[in-house]
Formats: structure tokens, C-alpha cells, sequence
């Protein structure tokens, strides 16, 4: 909250910015949750998203280095059998996650997160 205005500033920054083709490199498993992960497909479009996350940096310091990535699912936390690990497998093996997407900064916006249903502007 303490870095809304800024955040909001660097938002009408890139929305100028050149869209990001990014080309998917496969699936992860993020310890609670499994998804897609993506790469830009070229230098030019990886110098624009490192560049960008650099800008959003200076509101506060992240050390880690993230993957672009669209979460599919998070897993309960319960003990799974094997016949759920089979289901959840052979559904994973089902998705087809050679796609490309692109990323427009023109439709990115402030929103507050409540949890993973609320989303307020």
C-alpha cells in the first residue's frame, strides 16, 4: 500500500512498452502448486521483461530470480494415494504446453490482493 502511487506511475511507464512473445518451456511443480513456465523468444523481448522487472524493483528489492509462469492448480494439503498421483499425472500428461503467449503492458493495472479470489482495484 505504502508504494501505491509509485507502483501506479511505473504501470503508465511501460504501458508503452513493446509486447513480450514468450514460448513456453514446460511444467512446474512449485511445491504447492504446478503450472507452465515461460521464456521471452528472443533477447531483445528478455533485455524488455528484465528491464521492466528492474523498474518494479526499486518499489521493493526482490533477490530471487522468477520464471514467467501461469499457475494451472495448487494441491491440497492432504497425503496423496496413488491413485490420485496417477490421476493428477495422467491429466498433467494430457496438457498440451507447447503454446506461445504474449504479454501487453497496456492491459496491466494496480490491483490489491485478498486472496487468490479477490482481487480489488
Amino acid at each position: 500500500m505504502n508504494n501505491k502511487e509509485k507502483a501506479r506511475k511505473i504501470l503508465e511507464e511501460i504501458k508503452s512498452s513493446k509486447k513480450i512473445k514468450m514460448k513456453s518451456l514446460g511444467l512446474y511443480n512449485g511445491g504447492s502448486a504446478i503450472g507452465i513456465m515461460f521464456s521471452p523468444t528472443n533477447e531483445e523481448e528478455l533485455n524488455l521483461l528484465l528491464n521492466t522487472r528492474k523498474k518494479f524493483d526499486t518499489l521493493i528489492k526482490q533477490n530471487d530470480f522468477y520464471i514467467p509462469h501461469v499457475t494451472l492448480g495448487y494441491y491440497l494439503p492432504i497425503d496423496y494415494n496413488d491413485k490420485i498421483r496417477r490421476t493428477i499425472y495422467n491429466t498433467l500428461i494430457q496438457i498440451n504446453i507447447d503454446l506461445e503467449i504474449v504479454i501487453n503492458f497496456k492491459n496491466l493495472e494496480y490491483v490489491i490482493f485478498e486472496n487468490m479470489d479477490m482481487y480489488k482495484k
